[in-house]
């Protein structure tokens, strides 16, 4: 995919064993080098690949009454410097955790 100059492409591995009530999920985002110019000139050298992944897991199951999941979740897996559009730079690894009722 090609977004303004920004060559990206994104890779997602999903598992989700059900008699686990588990699920992992695995994403590779590659930003390759992308132009500063409309004309194609002033081309960055940069590229990077980013990794993200995800863990959830069923807790509680009311049946009719909805469940309840957490999530743990790791962006930038590997610690890399990127950019994203508009050379925004990228926090470095960092850690989330949620609790979820879906009814």
């Amino acid at each position: 995919m090609d977004i303004g100059g920004l060559m990206r492409q994104v890779f997602e591995l999903t598992i989700c064993p059900s008699d686990y009530n588990l699920s992992a999920q695995l994403n590779f985002s590659h930003h390759g080098p992308e132009y500063r110019n409309s004309d194609e000139t002033g081309r960055s050298g940069y590229t990077a690949t980013a990794a993200y992944l995800s863990l959830r897991k069923r807790i509680l199951d009311f049946r009719e009454y909805g469940h309840l999941d957490i999530r743990g979740e790791i962006r930038n897996l590997f610690d890399r410097y990127y950019e994203s559009m508009n050379d925004c730079p990228s926090p470095g690894r960092s850690f989330f955790v949620s609790v979820a009722y879906t009814y």
